[in-house]
């Protein structure tokens, strides 16, 4: 839609005429909309959209699973914060790293239905039900168009065993490369090799409700299905938002964007605190730490301390993003504060992987020593 920027929509909810804060990602006053239902039915334009198409996702960093789901800086710099919480198929975005010895594939599956819209040439001339959200600058845009589908991930991972990282994934690679976009052009259904399945775990991501686990049969019957289960049951995965100044000069502005390279640091720092906290949780799983459970309780107490620091750095993150974004503060406190949390604490990424790593040889070695 012409004039409007393009949001994923990850799993939320809104409706036509929803007001929303592009500063914060937030969603204003969820229900209530700018205009009544009245002018929203007479106005709304509903046409056809229909797609499906199925692409393979082999590198599963933030910024490929960010780019999968064509989040923009301004999104993903929320979900960093914990401003947007990622549901349905977004859950995709905050999935675990695959543990060690193990090869992750997924599928992506995008299928649209219909597209509603409103003119929004015309809005400027309609009555506005709630100015105040205007006049008191709550939200900077109002949405004007939605499109209705589903997003789905089937992320495949295969224990590699005896074998080599490569043999692995090239066995994962071939189970997956079975699956086809457009089945229902009547391709045959997806055909899988029982011997290269072995060892292999499908979970479901999905803005449907079957999410899950699911065998590799299952998830290709699935696939198949959903072009004809979102004819009754699709649910919103974009809007498109009409910023509100266009329609009354008093409403908020998105004044400027958080530079990408202190976007990338914040990622960097926030994706580095994760792999952190996956490597304690596969060490604190060593079956080594059911006879010595001193370690398990270690292990344990340091991933809450990390969880906590990660928190709290998101809680300040989350506190000067919006205002940045709102043109009413500078980078400055951000960058120091990023300094100081990477650089001035005790979790430094160097000094925690070379912890992680001490921690690694003793119980690869079986060592009772004091942790």
């Amino acid at each position: 839609m012409e004039g409007t920027l393009e949001l994923p929509a990850l799993g939320r909810r809104m409706c036509l005429g929803t007001q929303y804060d592009c500063r914060s990602q937030k969603i204003i006053s969820p229900g209530a909309t700018l205009w009544d239902q009245e002018t929203i039915s007479k106005q709304k334009k509903v046409s056809e959209k229909k797609s499906h198409e199925v692409t393979l996702v082999k590198s599963h960093t933030f910024n490929d699973k960010f780019k999968a789901l064509e989040v923009d800086e301004s999104l993903k710099a929320s979900i960093l914060a914990d401003l947007v919480q990622p549901a349905g198929s977004a859950k995709f975005l905050t999935d675990q790293p695959p543990p060690e010895g193990t090869c992750r594939l997924s599928v992506y599956s995008k299928a649209t239905s219909v597209i509603e819209e409103l003119p929004h040439n015309q809005l400027g001339s309609c009555k506005i039900l709630n100015l105040e959200v205007i006049t008191e600058g709550k939200a900077t845009h109002v949405v004007v168009g939605i499109l209705y589908g589903s997003n789905t991930f089937f992320v495949f991972d295969k224990t590699c065993g005896e074998s080599t990282e490569d043999d692995c994934l090239k066995s994962l690679n071939a189970l997956v490369t079975n699956f086809r976009s457009c089945p229902e052009e009547g391709e045959e259904s997806f055909a899988f090799d029982p011997k290269s399945a072995s060892d292999v775990e499908c979970k479901v991501h999905c803005d449907l409700d079957v999410e899950g686990h699911h065998s590799d049969y299952a998830a290709s019957e699935l696939l198949i299905e959903i072009p004809d289960m979102i004819k009754k049951k699709a649910v919103p995965v974009k809007f498109f938002l009409y910023p509100l100044h266009k329609i009354d000069s008093r409403a908020a502005r998105v004044y400027r964007v958080m530079s990408d390279g202190l976007l990338s640091r914040v990622q960097e720092f926030l994706e580095g605190l994760e792999r952190c906290s996956t490597r304690v949780s596969e060490m604190a799983a060593d079956p080594l730490c059911v006879d010595f459970p001193q370690f398990a309780d270690k292990f344990s107490f340091f991933k809450r301390m990390l969880g906590d620091f990660k928190t709290r750095f998101q809680r300040d993150f989350a506190h000067e993003f919006p205002l940045i974004q709102g043109g009413s503060k500078g980078e400055s406190d951000l960058k120091e504060m990023l300094q100081n949390a990477a650089t001035g604490t005790p979790f430094k990424l160097a000094e925690l992987d070379a912890w992680l790593k001490s921690k690694r040889k003793e119980l690869s070695a079986g060592k009772r020593k004091d942790i």
